[in-house]
């Protein structure tokens, strides 16, 4: 599939486990941001799977913060699956009206690209933002009978 800028666009799978982490994380900490790594695989198909994540933090990483835990991330990677590799980065905001990442989140994925994108690389690492207004809909328990 070709994009208007005549570059081809990426295809996207998220895992189930990785779903579930991730509003997971967000409904532990319902009152502040939370942040993770994306680990998945590229495919020469311009394909990503995120098979999983790793939560980081439920407040705004800190420079020193962010590059531990991608050094943790890389060395669990290098130990245990070779084929993984840190994809991307997911957060969430603190307010329901919040409805863009911060400056953080868009922060840490340049230093992600910086840093894990190798030159020709066909797959851009990911950003997964999850809206908290959406969260508080699919959470809403209310027995309407709707």
């Amino acid at each position: 599939m070709t994009g208007s800028s005549g570059k081809t666009q990426q295809t996207i799978q998220l895992s189930s486990l990785a779903h579930v982490k991730i509003i997971l994380h967000a409904v532990k900490n319902p009152r502040s941001p939370t942040h993770g790594i994306l680990i998945g695989t590229s495919f020469p198909d311009h394909s990503l799977v995120i098979s999983d994540v790793l939560p980081v933090c439920h407040s705004s990483p800190t420079k020193p913060l962010l590059e531990m835990a991608l050094l943790l991330a890389e060395a669990h990677l290098s130990q245990n699956d070779d084929q993984k590799l840190i994809v991307g980065w997911y957060t969430s905001n603190e307010r329901l009206d919040d409805v863009h990442p911060k400056s953080a989140a868009l922060k840490t994925m340049n230093a992600i690209h910086e840093k894990f994108t190798s030159p020709g690389e066909v797959v851009e690492p990911v950003l997964i933002f999850l809206s908290s207004s959406g969260l508080a809909s699919v959470l809403d328990c209310d027995d309407r009978g709707d």
